[in-house]
């Protein structure tokens, strides 16, 4: 097993622990917001482009409440986990008798199903240490600038 020593460690919690809980706060916000776009930009790469409405409706957001901020990537699209696990094969019915309607009586079809195309799940696997060390780094930059209170870079 390796053992490290940092030197400074304490100097920089005091540091960090000095900071108003509010600079802290959006510290970590920011952090998140930048860590989850990298999840978001990966699984917009990866999702079919057959029209690229998958893709648009793809979105990053993050939550804080108390001490515990939480992020998170989601689909807007009511297709999108059908699209990322796939379908058996199956029927399709008409629910309301409003559909599905051909000489007065009413149809049914047997849907194949069709192939998983995962997109969610291996951007979040491929992208995790990415994720983690833009979190880092950005916490690191908005704490230098937090501590010698110098104007935070705009970021997308």
């Amino acid at each position: 097993m390796r053992q490290f020593e940092i030197h400074g460690l304490a100097e920089l919690n005091a540091a960090f622990d000095a900071l108003p809980a509010a600079a802290q706060r959006a510290l970590y916000k920011r952090a998140m917001t930048q860590a989850m776009n990298v999840f978001r930009d990966e699984a917009r790469a990866r999702a079919p482009k057959k029209t690229g409405r998958l893709a648009k409706q793809i979105s990053s957001s993050r939550n804080a409440k108390g001490t515990r901020i939480t992020g998170k990537v989601t689909s807007r699209s009511p297709l999108s986990h059908l699209i990322e696990w796939g379908t058996k094969a199956h029927q399709i019915k008409p629910r309301l008798r409003k559909a599905l309607k051909f000489e007065g009586r009413f149809a049914m079809f047997a849907h194949p199903g069709a192939k998983a195309k995962p997109f969610m799940r291996p951007a979040f696997d491929t992208k995790q240490r990415e994720a983690v060390e833009r979190f880092r780094d950005v916490a690191a930059e908005d704490f230098v600038l937090e501590v010698f209170e110098l104007p935070k870079p705009r970021r997308r």
